[in-house]
């Protein structure tokens, strides 16, 4: 029986991969077209700094703030799209929101492709099945924020990263190490997170197939994956002297982790010294780089001072986005809601969580399955999601939305927890029976 499964998924790839994309843009589309962007925008208050830059682009050509000043805060990856997205729809903000939808749904396809070639094929498909039918990913999908876009680019960046493994010819091992780099440096630019560059590069050293030429296409990759970021600190430094990527990872170590930091140490109310912390706050618009250099400098100076519980509020708040199931905006926005749903949600994320466990104890125990999965590429995906998704600690308060990267790996682990367990549960049923049969004296 498990010949015949593996043989059918084996001879009906293309069938499988449209099955796995269709769900998933069913979804994802269903949950935007029952949202209303004014309901967004009040839920998720950083919508309008992506929405005013965009509109600025689309209309000005420039990547201006709300006050017509270079914009410096965000990264100019998510505006990017959503002009692209506001030229195609007339500025509607609804039906962009639904081509976004739609669009970020081949993020799934991306996975479950990435899926077939680590898993066996049921296992790879069951992983598509979990990421199409996720709750939190329909969400990220169709929001005006970059969580879905970083998503989607993740997705395509471990993909590329598997095909340059798989390089035949040093031709195409070059132009894949490009193209894997220009997509990281853009993934930078659609969230600010620079330490992907430096944990795609390292991923390459683990890379088998690529033997002797890991160096290679390490340099290309790493060179390439700057050039975007290097453009956008340059663009920053011409327009207003700003030489950075981002204001918003200094303000976010200052804003948040330094005062729950404070806050535990000084038996105060975190949000508290949120708000005095904000309130103190020299104006970012026009002051970028006083700005950015007085959040690092108060930043690092509690860091300093408190190491082990800066470690200690790090981990708490990351833990806190993992196993968090998700705040009634995941089905409140789509008017979805329900009486019970956050019950339905803690049951439905608590469920994955222990298929991934299940999941990972047969991929780091069991021989047999071993044999039929690359356990190297597990390590990388499963270390490159749980390190983003711990950075997603220097901030708090976010919900399950900060745990994006965790939509790659869980529906992995847990397709071969839902897989392996299955198995062994039919395995005990039929052994049972057979043992009450025998009790009988039938056979």
């Amino acid at each position: 029986m498990r010949d015949e499964q593996t043989s059918r998924f084996h001879r009906h790839p293309a069938v499988a991969a449209l099955v796995i994309l269709l769900l998933s843009a069913v979804v994802r589309v269903g949950f935007a077209v029952r949202m209303d962007p004014s309901d967004l925008v009040r839920a998720y208050q950083d919508a309008s700094t992506y929405i005013v830059p965009a509109t600025n682009l689309l209309e000005n050509g420039t990547f201006t703030n709300r006050y017509g000043l270079p914009e410096v805060s965000r990264t100019p990856g998510y505006p990017a799209l959503l002009a692209a997205l506001f030229f195609a729809t007339g500025k509607d903000l609804r039906m962009a929101l639904i081509v976004q939808a739609a669009f970020l749904s081949f993020g799934v396809l991306f996975l479950y492709l990435l899926a077939r070639k680590i898993l066996s094929p049921p296992a790879a498909f069951i992983a598509g099945l979990i990421a199409a039918l996720s709750p939190w990913g329909a969400v990220l999908a169709g929001i005006p924020m970059t969580d879905g876009l970083y998503l989607f680019m993740l997705a395509i960046s471990f993909y590329l990263l598997k095909l340059l493994e798989e390089s035949q010819r040093r031709t195409q091992m070059v132009l894949r190490a490009i193209l894997l780099g220009l997509v990281i440096g853009c993934t930078v630019l659609v969230k600010p997170v620079w330490p992907l560059v430096p944990l795609f590069g390292g991923a390459l050293l683990f890379c088998k197939a690529l033997r002797g030429k890991r160096l290679l296409a390490m340099t290309i990759t790493l060179a390439l994956a700057v050039v975007p970021v290097s453009l956008w600190i340059h663009r920053n430094s011409r327009e207003i002297g700003y030489a950075g990527l981002s204001t918003i990872s200094g303000a976010t170590a200052w804003f948040y982790l330094a005062q729950r930091v404070r806050a535990y140490t000084e038996g105060g109310d975190r949000s508290a010294y949120h708000a005095a912390a904000r309130k103190q706050s020299i104006n970012a618009k026009l002051y970028p780089t006083k700005y950015d250099a007085e959040n690092w400098n108060r930043a690092l100076e509690v860091f300093r001072n408190h190491p082990f519980i800066t470690a200690y509020c790090l981990f708490l708040s990351a833990a806190e986005h993992t196993l968090h199931p998700g705040d009634r905006r995941i089905l409140q926005g789509a008017r979805l809601d329900f009486t019970g749903s956050f019950g339905v949600l803690v049951s439905l994320w608590g469920a994955l969580l222990m298929l991934v466990l299940i999941g990972g104890w047969f991929a780091a125990t069991t021989k047999v399955y071993k044999d039929s999965m690359d356990a190297t590429w597990l390590i990388i995906l499963f270390s490159i999601c749980t390190f983003l998704t711990l950075l997603s600690g220097i901030s708090y308060g976010a919900g399950s939305r900060l745990r994006a990267p965790m939509e790659l790996i869980v529906p992995v682990l847990a397709s071969i927890g839902l897989l392996q367990g299955g198995k062994l549960l039919l395995r005990h049923i039929t052994h049972k029976r057979n043992v009450v049969i025998a009790t009988d004296g039938s056979v």
